[in-house]
């Protein structure tokens, strides 16, 4: 059985499998993008990824906020 994550390692693993995310769809396209495949390239459990997101949509939301705020935070200091 896993040990559970800290609040910290719940973050950075959630973070790691968005930059995933966003690399993979950068490269490929939105086909390339499932929680199988972030499991792979993150090197867990095909399971550890539902432990983070519920599905591919989910996952899409929070890179796309993500890349919302970037591009705000950009425009704010031009």
């Amino acid at each position: 059985m896993a040990k559970p994550l800290t609040d910290e390692e719940f973050d950075a693993f959630r973070d790691s499998l968005c930059t995933i995310a966003t690399g993979l769809y950068a490269r490929e396209g939105f086909g390339a993008v499932t929680l199988r495949r972030l499991a792979q390239e993150a090197g867990c459990s095909r399971q550890t990824p539902y432990r983070f997101f519920r599905n591919k949509d989910d996952i899409f939301a929070e890179v796309y906020l993500r890349c919302h705020k970037l591009f705000t935070a950009y425009c704010e200091r031009t």
